[in-house]
């Protein structure tokens, strides 16, 4: 499935501050993000799934799948082109203050940080073996230039595990596990409904600023986004 960076990135967020567990494109839900390059819980743009990440059945993503539709780049955003995203100044700033590791760890992954533009960006993991060493069992998927830690599979009993007990093995061409398509709004995190005829969660569009995570609601096109950091919360800055 394609994957949003702006989205992931907001989907990520509850890594940035606790480097915790995730997946993208194609899923995204108990995967191991160790990978903590995200900029928001979970935007009301157009995911949720069975990850929490996502607009889809991973809420990183656009689709049933946590890893679909979404990552940390470009998201449809009407007038308010830009995305909210953690501001700084120099990449240790990137350092969630809860996690005492960041610091000594910075430039390796899951801390491969950099600060570009006032904005953290994280490219994630680029190896099996880093997703491994996080958690056995786990490895890197590509989603368009974002490498994201989730479980390996030859088949589709392996991905039946606590949490994941309908995920499928057909990621990377059945490299690893994926949620798969929606087919009843129950497959998908509230508040987002299933599209039957794409077999993806989709989020019910934006009215007010207050249905955004981040950024405010261009109640036009339903997109929530930003033009300026002002439009993000504190410790966020806009990306255009």
């Amino acid at each position: 499935m394609l994957i949003n960076k702006k989205l992931l990135a907001l989907a990520l967020l509850p890594l940035f501050a606790a480097c915790v567990v995730d997946d993208g494109d194609d899923d995204d839900t108990l995967a191991t993000v160790t990978d903590p390059t995200a900029t928001g819980t979970d935007p009301t743009a157009t995911a949720t799934g069975t990850d929490p990440t996502a607009t889809g059945t991973d809420p990183t993503a656009t689709s049933t799948d946590p890893t679909a539709d979404t990552t940390a780049g470009e998201t449809e955003t009407g007038g308010d082109a830009g995305f909210c995203a953690p501001g700084c100044a120099e990449a240790i700033d990137c350092c969630s203050p809860q996690d005492p590791n960041c610091e000594a760890g910075l430039g390796t992954f899951p801390y491969a940080w950099t600060c570009e533009a006032g904005a953290c960006v994280n490219p994630g993991c680029s190896a099996d073996s880093e997703c491994e060493a996080q958690l056995p069992g786990q490895v890197c998927a590509d989603f368009g230039g974002f490498g994201l830690c989730l479980p390996g599979c030859a088949e589709d009993v392996d991905c039946q595990t606590p949490g994941l007990e309908t995920w499928v093995c057909t990621g990377g061409g059945g490299t690893y596990c994926e949620a798969p398509d929606c087919t009843a709004d129950a497959d998908c995190f509230a508040p987002a409904t299933c599209n039957t005829d794409t077999g993806v969660c989709e989020s019910p569009p934006c009215e007010a600023d207050a249905d955004c995570f981040a950024g405010v609601c261009d109640a036009a096109t339903g997109f929530c986004g930003c033009a300026e950091a002002a439009d993000c919360g504190e410790g966020l800055t806009c990306v255009l």
